[in-house]
């Protein structure tokens, strides 16, 4: 009788199958997850291109920042010694302007908080360490009661 068994063709099944199912275990912790697609090929998965909405970078000065080629996106330079940022258009207009700071208002500051505090602790301070009016005296003969 004639035998028709090929170990390498077996081989080969066996481990089609096996990639087959490490494939489905990959899907399924993916979708759990939420992670990007893995290919066990090695191969580059290209990534999806997202929406793209800001293009800054840090500089160390003007002359830099002026230097600074913006590719195809309008840029906004950030100077790494200096309160000052930058905007670099695609039509070539370069425009400077400056951080502030917004201070909180005096009224409500924690200072002027606490001095109010102060003083009305040394209101009450003071109006407990006056001699206490002796409740307990009689009026006088002739004197109206209400």
């Amino acid at each position: 009788m004639y035998n028709n068994y090929n170990p390498a063709q077996a081989r080969i099944d066996s481990l089609m199958q096996q990639r087959q199912m490490i494939d489905q275990q990959i899907q399924q912790v993916q979708q759990y997850a939420n992670i990007p697609p893995i290919n066990i090929n090695n191969q580059i998965t290209p990534q999806q291109q997202g929406n793209f909405d800001f293009n800054g970078k840090w500089v160390n000065d003007e002359q830099e920042a002026r230097n600074f080629a913006n590719a195809n996106l309008p840029t906004i330079l950030f100077d790494n010694n200096k309160s000052i940022f930058y905007m670099k258009s695609l039509d070539g207009t370069f425009k400077k302007f400056k951080f502030e700071e917004i201070t909180e208002d005096t009224s409500n500051s924690i200072e002027n908080r606490v001095d109010g505090i102060e003083k009305k602790l040394d209101e009450l301070i003071g109006a407990l360490s006056k001699p206490p009016k002796q409740a307990n005296e009689q009026p006088k003969k002739g004197a109206q009661t209400k």
